[in-house]
This record gives C-alpha cells, sequence and structure tokens, in this order.
C-alpha cells in the first residue's frame, strides 16, 4: 500500500481530474519552511514594523505550499506548461522575496556570526554570483530536454522546484536585505534587478515565437478541455514576459521613487 503512495508531484500520464490527491512529500517540506522561518523571523523585536513583516513572509510561506502542493503542483508537473510558468513565478518571484521580508528582523536582530555557513552565504548572495546562480538555474530549468527529463520522476521534479525556490531566494536576497553588511544602494539594486531578471524575458520570448510545443511532457500529456498544446505554451509564455516583468518593474518603480523620496527629504532638510 505504501508502494503506491505520491510523494511529490511528477507527470503520471493519467487523464486529468479534480479529485484530490495527497502528496506528503510536499507537506514535509512546506512544514520545513515553514519551521525555519519561525525559527529565524520570531528573533526579531516585537514591533508593530515587525509583526507586519512576519506577517508578509507567512503569505510567502503559505504560497510555496500552494505553488508545490494541489492542484497547481500536479498540473505543472504533467499537464500544462502554462501552470509550470505560474509555479515558477510564484516560487521564484513571489514567494521568495516575500519570506525574506518577513524575516529581515530576525536577522538582523543579532550580529553576523563567523561561521563557515555564514561565509558560503555571504558569497552566495552578494549580487553578482545570486544573479548567476538564479540566471542559470532559471535557464538551465526551462531547457525542453531537462524539464522533460526531470519532470517523469518525483526525485527530478523535486530537484526542478526546490532549484527555483532557492534561486528566486538568492535572486531577492541582496535587494529585500541588509545582511551580511554590503555597499548595494537603492541604483544598483535596481540596475541588478533589469539586467538579472532579463532571463525570463528570453526564455518567454522561445515560448511565445515557436512553431510547435517545445516540451513533449506537455505536448503529449492527456489532453486539456478547450487547451491546445501550442495555445498553453503561449500561454506560458505571456505569463513568464507579462507576470515578471510586472514584478520586476514594479520593484523597480518602486525602489527608485522611494530613493527620490529620500534624496528629497534630505534636500530639504
Amino acid at each position: 500500500m505504501a508502494s503506491n503512495v505520491q510523494w511529490w508531484c511528477s507527470a503520471q500520464g493519467r487523464p486529468w481530474t479534480w479529485r484530490w490527491r495527497a502528496y506528503p512529500g510536499i507537506w514535509l517540506v512546506a512544514a520545513a519552511v515553514a519551521g525555519t522561518y519561525w525559527a529565524i523571523s520570531r528573533r526579531g523585536p516585537d514591533t508593530p514594523a515587525a509583526r507586519r513583516r512576519r506577517v508578509i513572509g507567512w503569505i510567502g510561506v503559505a504560497l510555496v505550499w500552494a505553488s508545490l502542493d494541489w492542484p497547481l503542483g500536479p498540473l505543472a508537473a504533467g499537464y500544462l506548461a502554462s501552470a509550470h510558468a505560474a509555479q515558477f513565478l510564484l516560487l521564484a518571484m513571489i514567494a521568495s522575496p516575500l519570506m525574506l521580508i518577513g524575516l529581515e528582523p530576525g536577522l538582523t536582530a543579532r550580529p553576523e556570526p563567523d561561521t563557515v555557513r555564514w561565509r558560503i552565504l555571504r558569497v552566495a548572495t552578494t549580487p553578482l554570483m545570486a544573479a548567476l546562480i538564479f540566471n542559470v538555474i532559471a535557464a538551465t530549468t526551462h531547457v525542453p530536454a531537462v524539464v522533460d527529463g526531470l519532470m517523469v520522476s518525483q526525485a527530478g521534479a523535486f530537484v526542478l522546484d526546490i532549484s527555483w525556490l532557492v534561486g528566486g531566494v538568492l535572486l531577492w536576497w541582496p535587494v529585500v536585505l541588509s545582511v551580511p553588511k554590503r555597499e548595494f544602494n537603492v541604483l544598483w539594486k535596481v540596475l541588478y534587478l533589469f539586467l538579472a531578471t532579463l532571463i525570463h524575458s528570453g526564455i518567454a520570448v522561445v515560448m511565445l515565437f515557436a512553431d510547435f510545443p517545445i516540451y513533449s511532457i506537455y505536448q503529449l500529456a492527456p489532453p486539456m478541455q478547450g487547451l491546445t498544446p501550442m495555445m498553453d505554451l503561449q500561454l506560458a509564455g505571456g505569463l513568464m514576459e507579462l507576470g515578471g516583468g510586472f514584478i520586476a518593474f514594479g520593484v523597480m518603480t518602486y525602489l527608485f521613487f522611494s530613493w527620490v523620496k529620500r534624496t528629497d527629504a534630505t534636500a530639504q532638510g
């Protein structure tokens, strides 16, 4: 009986139904993410601002669970490229920065430890390294051969999903968090985000202008009513381009005008 348990969402080749399915592995990962978030965020001060940040972070934790579990998880794993794109945006572009916003008070409440793990984190979250890792992950995990090869197994789908979450955390770390301490002003953050998120536009262009479905796993999946594989791929490209662009440029706009406002206030004061 235990052998019939599916721990992670992967392509099954069965017709889609809206019947709920359990994925215990996803629950364990979601619990681990929630436990880690709670352990770090609770170290922060008990101020209204810190409490608001913690609530925002918990929304990010909930989105991690929602993006991996039923129904989006199995739809993304073996039925729809558009669901796959939505899952990428949720994990890498939305849930990751929200969780980091909630972690800021807890991470800044204590001095930076001089440990090997912290030194590795310092290197990984430098803007250049973070952007490089994110772009490598995003590009590699959208290559048709990689997607078709990984999504057919639970272990492969797990690696792809967790890679998106890790890549998203690294991408947003230099923008959202002030630790480890480094010189990285607002204008550099705007330029960093612009360059670091160009990759999703390139992926979107490939999807939007492809002459045929590029992912065999979605082309050969059991058909979804009212949506052909080609329409699904173009929808995925639209989500990547419009959704990712809206998030990135929205944050860049916020950062820029916040900088302008602070500069004007300083000049007047």
